[in-house]
């Protein structure tokens, strides 16, 4: 397990083996996603094909998003 310090500005490194694993260079853009056991960090083009094909079938993309963003504000 490679461990980072977080700098008095919030930024932090990624170990070059992660980065060379998971393919992430400089200007990649990532997500930071809150889960119960930590903090997820992934690449955006990640999150966007896990969001792939969610209005197929009629889904309510915005309500689903509403409600995310109040269940945060709850936290």
């Amino acid at each position: 397990m490679a461990t980072s310090v977080i700098s008095k500005r919030g930024q932090i490194v990624i170990p070059a083996s992660a980065r060379k694993r998971w393919g992430l260079k400089g200007g990649t853009v990532v997500s930071f996603i809150d889960t119960e056991g930590g903090l997820l960090i992934q690449s955006y083009e990640d999150t966007v094909k896990r969001g792939h094909g969610l209005l197929a079938g009629g889904s309510d993309l915005v309500g689903a998003f509403l409600k995310e963003k109040e269940e945060e504000k709850k936290r």
